[in-house]
């Protein structure tokens, strides 16, 4: 008897499972009081979360931990009664030590929309926080909002926040990294490291909108800057003179105008390993590349103000003969080469 009752036990609750769904975790509720970053509420992610804004002075706060690095995209959404109720959605992380806000990201949502979100961000592994405040709250009756961070681990976006060097995300050759640009104050660097002297090429696409936007893109190292472009969004996909480039560290910076976009960019540093290239910055006598004598090296003159030198050394005296070709489009281009001693003459 007690083994056809278990039986009909298990076989309930599989009906129950089957029946009921087992796809979507159900939507939880805000816990007040949770005023301060000290009272966050917790937030389990691809998770809605209801909560509601008593009065002009009700603050929430939410936190959500993330065990790998990945990009999110927030969803703020309103019952909307066509009014001009402003929510503001801040994305904040803790100052290392203490705990002071610090803001990555915000957002105005207004109740007549209904339903937006922020601009997708990579963040790093670690607890980051929300903060819903009302800029000024017309209604009478209190006002029920839905949120939701939506999280899909990558090892293939920028991690926030990126804006100065020596937060630099870590580019991996030959492989395309993702960002945004937030707003125009949003500079991103990035770092890389170079195994052995070679030749790298710095991709930038934008999956725009054909809109004005425009970012300034830049390589560089501890020593100095190596090649800047404009980049517009129309542009598309946008390569780089190729760089010679010793091994080392570098860095690149994206840095938006004020006429920004949100629309996500793509960064690849394509790298081949090369002993018949230029090693950067060679733009004066005593950082001149050596030449193997009867050997083509190649090289880039990528502004009006990159001079390249190079050295040999003869075993003996004898004739030398310089050759030195372009494989140009015929532009009308011209270079000036100059053959000196040791005393620059």
């Amino acid at each position: 008897m007690k083994k056809i009752i278990s039986l009909l036990l298990s076989a309930a609750i599989l009906l129950s499972i089957f029946t009921s769904g087992t796809a979507y975790a159900a939507t939880t509720k805000e816990k007040e009081s949770n005023d301060s970053i000290a009272m966050a509420n917790t937030l389990q992610l691809n998770t809605n979360m209801s909560g509601v804004i008593d009065n002009d002075d009700d603050t929430d706060y939410y936190k959500f931990t993330l065990l790998n690095a990945g990009k999110i995209t927030v969803n703020f959404s309103i019952q909307p009664k066509n009014t001009e109720c402003e929510w503001v959605v801040c994305l904040l992380d803790v100052e290392q030590g203490n705990a002071d806000e610090h803001e990555i990201d915000y957002k105005i949502f207004e109740e007549k929309n209904g339903t937006g979100e922020m601009t997708s961000i990579g963040l790093a592994k670690g607890t980051y926080y929300l903060k819903i405040f009302s800029r000024w709250h017309l209604n009478s009756t209190k006002s029920p909002y839905v949120l939701t961070v939506n999280y899909q681990q990558s090892d293939f976006w920028e991690k926030e926040s990126n804006n100065i060097q020596s937060f630099a995300s870590l580019i991996q050759l030959n492989t395309k990294m993702y960002g945004t640009s937030i707003n125009y104050d949003d500079d991103d660097y990035f770092k890389f490291t170079l195994p052995s002297a070679g030749i790298v090429t710095i991709e930038f696409s934008i999956a725009g909108k054909k809109s004005s936007a425009e970012w300034r893109v830049g390589i560089y190292n501890d020593k100095k800057e190596y090649s800047t472009m404009n980049i517009y969004e129309k542009d598309g996909t946008v390569t780089f003179s190729p760089l010679g480039l010793s091994e080392g560290t570098y860095y690149i910076y994206i840095d938006p105008n004020y006429s920004f976009s949100t629309n996500p960019y793509g960064l690849t540093v394509n790298y081949q390993q090369r002993n018949d290239w230029e090693k950067e910055s060679n733009d004066v006598k005593d950082e001149a590349n050596m030449l193997t004598l009867n050997t083509k090296m190649n090289g880039v003159i990528t502004d009006e103000e990159d001079d390249d030198y190079y050295k040999f050394i003869l075993p003996s005296s004898g004739k030398v003969k310089i050759a030195f070709s372009i494989n140009g489009k015929k532009t009308g281009k011209e270079w000036q080469v100059e053959l000196l001693d040791g005393n620059r003459n």
